[in-house]
């Protein structure tokens, strides 16, 4: 998309376009897009708000990344006075904006939130529908609350299938292999593990995320006793 102008009785506009597009702004095109600018960047401001005022997905994003503990306290404070109107704060937290039919991607930096040089990502969809509107498209939510993808969740359930597969596939001979491969405490690994086991429909609901608000790794690997039986972690879990 590219951010062009117009005026009109006396007023700018800000439009994004597609690049085929680009050439003549105001043509009308059945796969061109035209969207308001400063609706899109609302959208996207309020997304991004909702991102770092939620404490635990910053948390869990913070502590997958290797931030000290003692520094997240911090780390939250700072993101949690940020205001919607500072857009600067907003523009140097957005690393990439993907624009389809179906949704709007974000790509996030918290690097102006820590104090050294490392960066931590996370991304963000917003499901959504265009509609046309003359020559402009109109951005409709599908819901007042976007479906949030919780990342650092879905990675851990990723890994544990990977070391499980590993182990039953003979590719190590038992998991202080994987321990040692990994660098990582061997309590840590065997919690991690029986995420493999987890019931498909609350594993698809992980990867669409719309697992419930309070679900995050934290909780599955140190706060429930989970159970083996599909059905009971549902009862459990939802």
């Amino acid at each position: 998309m590219v951010l062009c102008h117009s005026n009109k009785r006396g007023r700018r506009y800000r439009y994004y376009i597609s690049e085929s597009l680009r050439g003549n702004p105001k043509e009308s095109s059945p796969t061109g897009w035209r969207l308001p600018g400063r609706e899109i960047e609302q959208v996207i401001a309020h997304a991004v708000m909702e991102i770092i005022h939620d404490e635990v997905t910053v948390t869990n994003i913070l502590q997958e990344s290797g931030i000290a503990k003692h520094e997240i306290a911090s780390i939250l404070n700072t993101a949690g006075k940020i205001q919607l109107n500072e857009t600067d704060v907003i523009n140097r937290i957005v690393r990439r904006v993907e624009l389809s039919k179906e949704g709007i991607h974000l790509s996030l930096s918290l690097a102006s939130l820590l104090t050294d040089s490392k960066d931590v990502t996370l991304a963000h969809y917003l499901p959504m529908q265009m509609r046309r509107r003359g020559v402009e498209m109109r951005l409709i939510l599908n819901s007042p609350k976007p479906v949030q993808v919780d990342h650092v969740l879905l990675r851990t359930i990723v890994r544990a299938h990977q070391w499980f597969n590993d182990l039953v596939s003979g590719r190590v001979k038992n998991m202080s292999e994987i321990v040692f491969r990994e660098g990582l405490d061997k309590s840590y690994v065997s919690r991690v593990t029986t995420l493999a086991f987890l019931a498909p429909d609350i594993v698809e609901n992980i990867i669409t995320g719309r697992q419930p608000a309070d679900l995050s790794v934290e909780k599955l690997l140190r706060k429930i006793d989970l159970p083996l039986a599909w059905e009971n972690q549902l009862q459990l879990l939802n």
